[in-house]
């Protein structure tokens, strides 16, 4: 009774331990997809980038003219014809007002339905065989039920599936994508897998052959109108439907009526792509790809490798090119298997479905090696890029367990024997550093008798283990270990390109918040490097578009339209006795310095909603005096007014009211209102917002300025390490904050200035008063 009591107990302990360590592995599984959806939310920026502005916007302004053809919706953009993607980032710019983060969140979803798709396949057909009943009864009639009791509670079939969806799950929301995640239009580089892989997960579903040809044909219709390389989706998908659906030769010929619409409709995809289809002026020549096959091998194998490679510091380039090289030869040698017994139709059924997401991979990074090495081969290194050559080392992880299933199961007696007699006499060799080689060499009995009466016991009792069956144990426990080397190499490579990753995307976010600045103030600030190497390379383009975009609300915050500060100053800067004003200090203006005709200026500026340093540091001028006298103005006039009021009668100031109304056009003809508005609005269309801003002898000047801060420059933030700023707000995030820079006398005009400075938020389109004014005399 107390055996079985303890046995229950034992039995329990077991199962409470295995549950945590189950949900542990979920937790696991699960978790660089947060990390990767955290750093999305964290460093996206609300901005349309390069190939954004070229695709987009012309659609919008074609909506609002009513002009919107089908040729513009799958019209050629560069390779490719964005016909899906184009109507996603429609229907998200109506719903969003274009707000480009959406698209970032779209391309996280696609990489969520392409893990789950990896996860189905894995449980379908990698742990086939490798635990359950069928195999359970197998090994009890081979009597090796007790291993088979010992290999179930050391390697659960849940723990192995987990083991494997985390590492899928670590390259699939890896950071090395970070140009794919982070650039909205390359919502279209995800849309090809994610239309593979549901179109594999749907060929091992229970649904009628006939419902798997016609979803997997849209998915695939889908694949190609999305991006160049989604015709492969034709090419990968066909042969998992074949072997997977049909049972024998006769089923391929029952069903052949389905291979040939599927022909047909391929070909036709294929006619419409390339009707009037024209080589993109910036591609590169395909002629460099066969004239130097080594440069193309070298891109090849780098473009493969580049997922793990490219986070090492020493020569990422040859890093790159080992690993793909390594990667391929892997790949070879289990297709080589799988071609071996190509006659076990079970096991290429396990098989087709990786090796084809394999060979997506593959060609993919064939036909970017002709396409694309003319730009040379460390451009193969390029982040985008990554997404497609992850798969290769995604359908590895995947094969190697079926094979290796599939090689022990079929390992006969014979070698088995021979696997025994080897890990015995390391086994001898290793456990005592007394057995002298000879004995090892001479046999196992000799090396056994050689032993003390006590080794001796124990040897016995191990060969005794072994005799009994259980030498597939200790066969696993090496399996296992190669694997956790394997997985180790994994994760440390995994680990330099995740930390080489993150401060590429930490310096991609400043950029782009550098481009959303000069942007915001386009009409105000003339800054053409700025837009040109963080938004697009061609500054009226973008300004023109910029104006378009922003009169249809296409933009967020919008464009600045006045060089009165108080346009985008937030709502309270005034109220500086306020409690809000109180508990945030935005920074200060510390100094203005004249250098001849130059001043230099510096401060810090901080953003305590966002807890980062400014994105911008506006500054102001106000003339000295014109407050005053503007103050004086203001009483006097209002003395009059008083006084006039107190001798007028309540019918004159009715008359009066009436007529100035008459004149204000409130008495004309509806027809006459609506020929105004229709003028107004023609010439509010005609006219830019640098109307505000007239330079005169190199100064600036505006007969209409009164009592306000005018912006006269804006600069990016140089983000000066201030350590004093640390200590005293006890937040490191303050490191950064300073900020100095020298600025032309030009800016200004002549007499006594107040100078003020002003920290900008780009993601609201505020602007904060920093402490502290300065006076300067402009001679």
């Amino acid at each position: 009774m107390r055996t079985e009591k303890k046995s229950l107990i034992n039995k329990k302990i077991f199962k409470n331990n295995f549950q945590l360590l189950h949900w542990i592995s979920i937790v696991l599984v699960i978790l660089p997809a947060v990390v990767m959806g955290i750093l999305i939310l964290t460093y996206s920026v609300n901005m349309p980038y390069w190939d954004q502005w070229n695709l987009m916007p012309q659609l919008f302004i074609k909506i609002s003219e009513n002009s919107l053809s089908w040729q513009d919706l799958i019209a050629q953009h560069n390779e490719s014809r964005k016909l899906f993607p184009r109507l996603i980032f429609l229907g998200l710019a109506y719903l969003t007002n274009w707000d480009v983060r959406y698209e970032m969140l779209v391309i996280f979803l696609l990489a969520c339905l392409v893990s789950v798709n990896i996860y189905r396949l894995n449980r379908l057909t990698v742990n086939a065989n490798l635990s359950g009943k069928a195999e359970g009864r197998r090994q009890k009639a081979e009597g090796n039920s007790d291993s088979y009791s010992l290999s179930s509670a050391f390697y659960p079939r849940s723990l192995t599936t987990l083991l494997i969806a985390l590492l899928a799950n670590i390259l699939i929301f890896s950071p090395i994508q970070y140009d794919n995640w982070f650039w909205g239009i390359q919502l279209v580089v995800l849309m090809p897998i994610a239309c593979i892989t549901t179109a594999i997960s749907v060929v091992y579903s229970p649904f009628n052959t006939r419902y798997k040809f016609v979803i997997c044909m849209v998915l695939c219709i889908i694949s190609t109108f999305s991006y160049s390389n989604g015709m492969i989706a034709w090419v990968i998908v066909l042969p998992v439907l074949i072997l997977v659906t049909a049972k024998s030769t006769s089923d391929l010929l029952k069903q052949k009526w389905l291979f040939l619409s599927w022909i047909a409709v391929f070909m036709g995809n294929i006619i419409i792509y390339f009707y009037d289809y024209q080589k993109p002026e910036l591609s590169p020549s395909l002629i460099p790809a066969f004239r130097n096959p080594e440069q193309t091998l070298q891109f090849f194998l780098a473009f493969l490798g580049s997922p793990l490679g490219s986070g090492v510091e020493i020569s990422p380039l040859t890093s790159s090119i080992l690993i793909g090289g390594v990667e391929i030869g892997i790949f070879g040698c289990l297709f080589l298997y799988q071609l071996k017994h190509i006659k076990n139709l079970h096991l290429f059924q396990r098989t087709i479905g990786w090796i084809m997401i394999a060979l997506y991979s593959i060609i993919s990074a064939l036909i970017t090696s002709v396409g694309r090495v003319g730009f040379g081969v460390e451009s193969a290194l390029s982040s985008k890029y990554t997404t497609f050559s992850i798969y290769l080392i995604i359908a590895i992880i995947h094969l190697l367990p079926i094979i290796f299933s599939h090689i022990y199961s079929q390992s006969n007696s014979r070698k088995s024997q021979v696997w025994l007699n080897k890990i015995t006499e390391i086994f001898r060799y290793k456990a005592s550093p007394f057995m002298e080689k000879k004995a090892v060499i001479s046999g196992a009995s000799l090396a056994i008798s050689n032993r003390p009466r006590e080794e001796k016991k124990s040897f016995d009792s191990i060969l005794l283990f072994i005799r009994r069956g259980n030498s597939k144990f200790l066969i696993l426990n090496s399996k296992f270990l190669k694997v956790a080397i394997a997985i180790i190499g994994l994760i440390i490579l995994h680990y330099h390109s995740f930390t080489y990753s993150v401060k590429e995307i930490k310096s991609s976010y400043q950029l782009r918040m550098e481009g959303k600045t000069c942007l915001s103030f386009i009409n105000i600030i003339e800054n053409k490097s700025c837009v040109e190497e963080n938004i697009l390379g061609s500054y009226d383009y973008v300004k023109d578009l910029a104006n378009k975009l922003n009169y249809l609300g296409m933009l967020k915050p919008n464009l600045v339209t006045s060089n009165n500060i108080e346009a985008i100053a937030s709502a309270d800067w005034k109220s500086i006795a306020t409690k809000k004003q109180k508990d945030k200090n935005y920074g200060s203006l510390d100094g203005i310095i004249p250098l001849n005709s130059w001043y230099f200026v510096n401060g810090w500026a901080f953003l305590p909603d966002r807890n980062e340093p400014a994105d911008a540091i506006i500054l102001t001028y106000k003339k000295e005096g014109r407050g005053k006298k503007e103050e004086g103005r203001r009483k006097k006039e209002e003395g009059r007014g008083k006084k006039w009021m107190g001798t007028q009668t309540t019918t004159n100031e009715e008359g009066r009211r009436k007529k100035e109304e008459g004149r204000s056009g409130w008495g004309l003809k509806p027809q006459l209102i609506k020929k105004e508005e229709g003028r107004r609005k023609k010439w509010i269309g005609t006219q830019t917002p640098t109307n505000y801003k007239h330079p005169v002898d190199g100064e600036v000047l505006n007969p209409e300025e009164k009592d306000y801060w005018i912006i006269f420059d804006v600069l990016m933030s140089a983000k000066t390490q201030r350590e004093n700023l640390v200590q005293l707000f006890n937040n490191t995030a303050y490191l950064n904050a300073g900020w100095e820079q020298t600025i032309s006398g030009k800016l200004l005009p002549k007499g006594k200035l107040k100078i003020a400075a002003w920290a900008f938020d780009a993601k609201l389109g505020k602007a904060y008063k920093l402490d502290t004014n300065h006076l300067i005399t402009k001679n």
